[in-house]
């Protein structure tokens, strides 16, 4: 399955859900885990290193953090 689609779905079903921001990001990131899955056995450690997040809750930690004044 092409990476844009399953964006897209994620898309369509983030509409039609209402799904939270953490929702959102873990989709992407389930996403970009897949987009690696895909690709050929010697790029797909290269791939994970590039697109691994961290969880949620240390995003939205650092995300509160750089908003603080």
């Amino acid at each position: 399955m092409n990476h844009r689609i399953v964006i897209g779905v994620l898309w369509t079903s983030a509409l039609l859900c209402g799904c939270s921001t953490q929702a959102w990001y873990e989709g992407l990131s389930r996403s970009g885990e897949f987009d690696c899955n895909t690709r050929p056995v010697g790029e797909r450690e290269d791939c994970r290193a590039r697109t691994r997040q961290p969880s949620y809750d240390t995003y939205e930690k650092e995300r509160s953090r750089e908003k603080a004044p």
